[in-house]
């Protein structure tokens, strides 16, 4: 799943300029990011599920942001994600505005991440096994059988 185009697919047609890891000049605007990614359900020595956690932060200059918070929310909600929290704050330096929302997500992982023996020998040793991403080849969780 690609997360970032997912997410955007959903904001974009709110009507407001929505950007990954940026915010726009204009405003009111939303930026969203990812942040604790991980897998979630392992089975036949496979991750098949990941999670993920997504911030939208929604900048405005009168602070009139519940309007836009409801579109968000409900727009989220119907595209599978799960509500967690609301934050606000306040910057007088550019004087902005500043809602965070936090979402949750749970999706089926495309890519094969397999559980394989360690190639490292003290690894080995205690007969660890490692997920790794064939895509990438990088070591994404180590894990140790007792």
């Amino acid at each position: 799943m690609d997360l970032v185009q997912h997410v955007y697919g959903t904001l974009a047609p709110l009507g407001y300029p929505a950007t990954h890891h940026s915010r726009s000049g204009q405003f009111p605007c939303l930026s969203y990011h990812f942040f604790g990614e991980r897998p979630s359900l392992h089975g036949d020595g496979k991750v098949k599920r990941e999670e993920c956690h997504c911030q939208i932060d929604i900048f405005t200059r009168d602070g009139m942001s519940y309007p836009i918070v409801r579109k968000v929310k409900k727009a989220m909600l119907d595209s599978g994600f799960l509500y967690v929290r609301t934050d606000d704050s306040y910057d007088s330096s550019p004087g902005l505005y500043h809602k965070v929302l936090v979402f949750y997500l749970e999706f089926e992982t495309e890519d094969e991440i397999s559980l394989r023996p360690s190639p490292y020998p003290a690894i080995n040793a205690n007969t660890g096994r490692y997920l790794i991403n064939p895509k990438t080849g990088r070591l994404i969780l180590l894990v140790r059988e007792v």
